[in-house]
């Protein structure tokens, strides 16, 4: 055994108690950089789940208004693996016992289903029946923030008209996982909510049977990051339709 080592038990031996402290601490950063790695990998996995089995779009288009059959001239671009068109629009909101304003934003589903893309998950109640043009689905968040529950009803004016909706269904969406109204930082829940509601009948309230004027798309696993091939392929062609 060298000097030297000797010297270095010696010093241990009469600086244990530091010597032990140290290893503690070391011992705790190594704990807890193996939790957080874990925890991060476990949430990572389970976002990466959570927007794949509810297809998640990665395009979001918004319009003031398109002919429904240019649908399938977007599909027809290469990069595209699938699109939906909808219906996007605000309305004020009068909900009862709630004396301020507050807005919404309704979007369309596919008559009496599910939407293809961004697909809603449902905490509880039902989606619109189908001819139903009187019921919607509500985002939770907003339903916890006024003690909604399936079955209850509000108003909605709607491009001018009152429509009397009946909640049929709470519902979480990725797609609005941090709400803002326009011009705003930070989410107001009991002021500004997110409503879905039958093509049917979000067209008809806002003229817009045969045309869309909001879009989603997910592309093909090629074609991921071509945004400029989107835009000149998507935008380019419906530019003249668009009014």
């Amino acid at each position: 055994m060298s000097p030297l080592f000797r010297k270095l038990l010696r010093d241990l031996q009469r600086m244990h108690g530091q010597v032990l402290a140290i290893a503690v601490v070391i011992a705790g950063g190594v704990a807890t950089l193996v939790m957080s790695q874990t925890s991060l990998e476990s949430l990572t996995t389970t976002r990466d789940m959570f927007y794949r089995d509810s297809r998640f779009s990665e395009v979001f288009v918004t319009l003031r208004r398109a002919p429904s059959y240019l649908e399938e001239q977007i599909q027809a671009i290469p990069v595209v693996q699938f699109v939906e068109t909808r219906i996007r629009a605000t309305a004020n909101l009068e909900i009862p016992g709630y004396p301020d304003p507050a807005m919404g934003l309704f979007l369309s589903l596919p008559d009496g289903a599910n939407a293809e893309l961004n697909r809603l998950y449902l905490r509880t109640g039902r989606l619109p029946g189908y001819g139903q043009d009187r019921e919607a689905v509500v985002g939770e968040a907003f339903a916890d923030a006024h003690g909604f529950d399936p079955g209850d009803r509000l108003t909605a004016i709607i491009n001018g008209r009152r429509q009397e909706l009946t909640i049929v269904g709470l519902a979480l969406s990725q797609e609005f996982i941090y709400l803002l109204k326009p011009g705003e930082l930070f989410p107001d829940l009991k002021r500004h909510g997110v409503f879905w509601m039958n093509r049917a009948a979000l067209a008809a309230a806002n003229d817009m049977d045969g045309a869309f004027n909001d879009a989603v798309l997910s592309l093909a696993r090629e074609g991921s990051g071509t945004c400029w091939s989107i835009w000149t392929a998507f935008w380019l062609p419906t530019a003249a339709w668009v009014r």
